[in-house]
């Protein structure tokens, strides 16, 4: 826009900045396969997790850096395997209501 520098795109306080943050990285479809599929496993790694979802285990890579730098996984070293666990107890909350609304709009759209 006209006008608006780098600054005044991000003037607004640090907790919505991360919650526009954490609706990107859930808004990224594979992102999002990749967090439901470790919820329902308790933990994967990353090779895991590319036979999962159908991507090769450096894009799995990728995506998990970008869930660990919002703080969505966490990792653990486990004899040479890195393995992944859902880090927020609040995630499958955050999801299930994410879906509920989904089904809420799909239904007001018949």
């Amino acid at each position: 826009m006209p006008g608006k520098n780098r600054k005044d795109w991000f003037d607004m306080d640090e907790s919505e900045f991360r919650v526009s943050q954490l609706c990107r990285v859930l808004g990224n479809p594979k992102a999002y396969h990749i967090l439901r599929v470790i919820q329902k496993r308790g933990e994967a790694t990353p090779t895991e997790l590319s036979k999962r979802v159908n991507r090769t285990v450096s894009t799995v890579c990728a995506h998990l850096k970008t869930l660990k730098e919002t703080h969505l996984v966490r990792y653990l070293k486990n004899e040479g395997n890195t393995v992944y666990r859902i880090k927020p107890s609040g995630l499958p909350r955050v999801q299930k209501g994410l879906e509920a609304l989904v089904k809420e709009i799909r239904t007001m759209q018949k």
